[in-house]
């Protein structure tokens, strides 16, 4: 058997949690739609997004949300999370306050390479606290895990699956503090190209 990105993934209802040493990095729920879109209309945090801008609408932050949420347990097109904070330590999502958001928001960045595509999203509040680190850092910890799984349920000898430990990411190049991060969890920047009136910097990283 040939694993892809897609088949080592579980599966929409059957993903559990990241726990890191202060976050709960958890998937989607519809309960998340109120602090997403405050999240998603603050300018200084959506204008290092694809998208640039704030979302003009709650409605187009529910349309946004649906590509994370799916409830026929259908074929995985991402594997992306909110991240919680734990207050008090508690593992009760009652006590867990949403900062931010990380995961994979696509399983590969064609025509630009087959790797799967990393982005995330913190609010200001949480900004320069070390939580974005702590869960890019929880995320590669876990996708080298299921990565492993994978590799070990089917007998698939290592070098098959190397390139599966690979993911990559994009930031503006004027976007500091995000290529900070990366570089604090061991991203390489490989490639800076000029799109339109920004300049963009590629990374990668071999998760471990």
């Amino acid at each position: 058997m040939e694993l892809s990105t897609q088949n080592l993934l579980p599966s929409w209802s059957k993903t559990a949690p990241i726990h890191t040493a202060r976050l709960i990095v958890r998937p989607f729920q519809w309960t998340d739609l109120e602090s997403l879109h405050k999240l998603r209309t603050i300018p200084k945090v959506m204008q290092w997004t694809i998208q640039g801008t704030i979302d003009s609408s709650i409605q187009q932050t529910r349309d946004w949300m649906k590509i994370f949420i799916d409830e026929t347990d259908s074929a995985r097109r991402n594997f992306n999370f909110v991240v919680t904070l734990r207050n008090d330590n508690s593992d009760d999502p009652a006590n867990c306050q949403l900062i931010g958001v990380c995961g994979l928001v696509a399983l590969d960045s064609l025509p630009v390479s087959p790797l799967p595509m990393l982005g995330y999203m913190f609010s200001p509040e949480a900004w320069g606290k070390g939580y974005a680190t702590e869960t890019v850092l929880g995320f590669q910890r876990e996708w080298r895990r299921l990565v492993d799984l994978a590799q070990q349920t089917h007998s698939i000898p290592p070098e098959s699956v190397e390139e599966l430990y690979q993911i990559r990411a994009v930031t503006l190049e004027s976007n500091v503090a995000s290529a900070g991060v990366l570089r604090k969890c061991g991203w390489t920047m490989y490639e800076k190209v000029e799109e339109e009136d920004k300049s963009l910097l590629r990374w990668s990283v071999t998760c471990s």
